[in-house]
């Protein structure tokens, strides 16, 4: 894997749980894989497959095809509706990646989930990376 798109990867991930805990009123926990302690809200953060886009040998300039998937799973919690709790945190990301990362996002409200119980929304962040500058990734949105 690229370091930088690694690098940069774990600094979003790490971005969106402070924020997510110093605005959001329930404090999800956010995670890059599924937890094997079962906490909720929890944010799941994965890496999407990237792949390059263009690639120039003479200044070696190389774009990629960027993606992340941000699932957002919430249960009842006393007379507070599960779907209240999960927009209100989908809201938040969406902020997050508008201000901080200028990200182009696709919101899916009340996706599938094997478990009815729990809520789930889904918010996909697409972007190119532009990797010129080697220790600064610029970010285009798509």
């Amino acid at each position: 894997m690229l370091e930088q798109v690694q690098k940069l990867y774990d600094e979003i991930t790490e971005n969106l749980k402070i924020y997510l805990q110093e605005h959001s009123e329930y404090k999800p926990d956010v995670y890059q894989d599924i937890p094997e302690e079962k906490t909720f809200p929890v944010v799941i953060v994965k890496l999407l497959p990237y792949t390059v886009e263009y690639t120039t040998k003479k200044y070696t300039d190389e774009l990629y095809n960027y993606g992340l998937e941000i699932n957002v799973f919430s249960i009842k919690q006393g007379n507070i509706a599960k779907q209240t709790i999960a927009d209100e945190i989908t809201n938040y990301v969406e902020t997050f990646f508008n201000k901080e990362y200028r990200m182009t996002l696709t919101v899916s409200k009340n996706a599938p989930n094997e478990d009815v119980d729990v809520y789930r929304n889904i918010v996909q962040a697409t972007c190119i990376l532009d990797t010129k500058y080697k220790d600064k990734i610029v970010i285009y949105p798509r």
